[in-house]
């Protein structure tokens, strides 16, 4: 998950499957989606976008927004290109900056507060993590070989079972 919410190089969003993972770093959407939350959004032909759906969008090369679309231009500053004026639900005005199709990342399609705090966790102390996860593989695998019982042993009963079940 961490990797997951982390931005490319280039500080655009990262992809997976046509999903983009982010935190929720304001309130501008907090009635509906709490700062800290984990937004997922997947990627959708701007075509089929509608007033009312909550879309993610890259305001500049580093920074995404979420917001709720309240307005559409079908043809935004004469390009024939689709654009949406966007704005957080705990905003008292729509956005400054129409944000044109190209930028959208994707409509969101699920939030979660729980997952953001357990993401921001994880991306906060990884390296804790991944230290007490290889003791704890130390640990187990010392004590089965203190306690003989070999990983070796067990796969060849496995390996006897079905012999005897196929037989």
């Amino acid at each position: 998950a961490a990797l997951f919410i982390r931005t490319t190089g280039d500080g655009s969003s990262r992809s997976f499957a046509g999903y983009s993972g982010m935190l929720v770093l304001t309130e501008s959407m907090e009635s509906e989606i709490p700062k800290g939350s984990l937004v997922i959004a997947k990627q959708v032909d701007p075509g089929t976008l509608q007033i009312g759906d909550d879309i993610t969008y890259m305001a500049n090369q580093t920074t995404s927004v979420t917001h709720r679309i309240v307005g559409i231009m079908e043809n935004y500053a004469d390009t024939g290109e689709r654009a949406f004026t966007t704005q957080g639900v705990m905003n008292s005005t729509p956005d400054k900056q129409p944000v044109a199709a190209v930028n959208v990342v994707g409509k969101v399609i699920y939030h979660s507060l729980t997952l953001g705090k357990a993401a921001s966790f994880l991306k906060e102390h990884w390296l804790i993590l991944l230290v007490l996860t290889v003791l704890l593989f130390g640990l187990i695998r010392a004590l089965k070989v203190a306690l003989g019982k070999d990983d070796t042993d067990a796969e060849k009963t496995i390996f006897k079972a079905i012999q005897t079940l196929s037989s």
